[in-house]
């Protein structure tokens, strides 16, 4: 697969078109595995050191600790894209 068609499973989360498992499986599985080759290595790596930190039903000490729900997960994958120039 191609870079256009990684930036499209991320396009299709943000859009709720995927789930986050959805978006796990298409996406940080064959990235963490070295399926996905790409310039954009950098920005992939940070994408999915954030999906790690990305939960639901947070306690307090979670989000103290830095963890994200997925609705708020998909709100910085919009914005990380656009402020890397990925995504306009």
């Amino acid at each position: 697969m191609n870079y256009e068609s990684h930036i499209q499973k991320l396009e299709s989360f943000i859009s709720k078109e995927i789930s986050i498992d959805e978006l796990t499986e298409l996406f940080y599985f064959p990235f963490m595995d070295d399926e996905i080759e790409s310039q954009f290595d950098n920005n992939f790596s940070e994408i999915c050191e954030k999906m790690d930190f990305t939960d639901e039903n947070l306690d307090t000490k979670s989000r103290k600790d830095g963890w994200i729900e997925t609705d708020e997960f998909r709100v910085w994958l919009n914005d990380y894209l656009i402020k890397s120039g990925i995504r306009n």
